[in-house]
């Protein structure tokens, strides 16, 4: 999988349509969505500008990873939960996040071969991804693996492996 990076451009299609960037020229798009309660949830909701710019990325080949946080009461036997939100099978890239983790002492629920809570299979970008047989990653965290917590710097370690991974495809 390659992790293309675009030339900013006017038009959505056609002659003008942006390229994959020379390495010398890349640049990063990071798309943040903040959310209020279950009516803000941008993860199960098409009409917001969060999930136009994400399928616009997923059409462009960007494969991506959108991050949740879980509160210790939905489960104490992860420590992450990581899916591929609808699609039902992970490439090599999606299971070496996994076994990082693990490897770092983090205990993961693999969507794509257990069940496990909050895969993100009813995750609006995640389906989209799944339409466009594009990268996607559905990553919940335990607050022991984010922010201050014990084994938050073990989780972005490994979300940057990804990242990097991505980035050097």
């Amino acid at each position: 999988m390659r992790a293309s990076l675009l030339r900013p451009t006017s038009s959505r299609r056609g002659a003008g349509a942006s390229q994959p960037l020379g390495a010398a020229q890349r640049l990063g798009v990071v798309a943040v969505a903040v959310q209020a309660g279950d009516a803000a949830d941008v993860a199960h909701r098409e009409d917001s500008a969060f999930h136009a710019i994400v399928v616009e990325l997923q059409e462009r080949g960007v494969p991506g990873v959108q991050l949740h946080g879980f509160a210790e009461s939905t489960t104490d036997r992860y420590d992450a939960v990581v899916s591929t939100g609808a699609a039902e099978s992970a490439p090599g890239e999606v299971s070496a996040l996994a076994d990082r983790m693990e490897s770092d002492g983090l205990r993961v629920c693999r969507g794509w071969s257990a069940r496990c809570p909050l895969e993100g299979t009813t995750n609006v970008q995640g389906r989209a991804a799944e339409r466009q047989h594009a990268t996607f990653v559905h990553l919940e965290l335990a607050p022991g693996a984010r922010g201050d917590g014990r084994d938050s710097d073990e989780a972005a370690a490994a979300v940057a492996g990804l990242l990097t991974a991505w980035a050097e495809d």
